[in-house]
């Protein structure tokens, strides 16, 4: 079990076996934890939850990555991509 970090809350999630699998493939390409891979996934979700962008670009800018990347790339890396860039996009 891990050690609570101050200002920190430990929590258990449960998540089914194939997005488990999905999440550890892709923390190694991007360099991050799956605890950071995580944490970054609902901060960016609670801060971009709303607006069009999120809703009616977001699918079409992944398929567009996925195509520049020449299969390179998986969805859910192409999807971290675009999440990222609309984040610091949004700064």
């Amino acid at each position: 079990m891990s050690k609570k970090k101050p200002g920190f809350t430990i929590a258990e999630v449960t998540l089914p076996d194939d997005l488990a699998n999905r999440i550890a493939e892709v923390c190694p390409v991007v360099g991050q934890s799956r605890n950071q891979w995580l944490l970054e996934a609902a901060t960016q979700r609670l801060h971009g939850a709303s607006g069009a962008l999120s809703h009616t670009n977001f699918p079409a800018t992944v398929v567009e990555v996925l195509k520049v990347t020449n299969g390179k790339l998986s969805r859910l890396e192409a999807e971290h991509l675009v999440a990222l860039v609309i984040t610091e996009m949004a700064k």
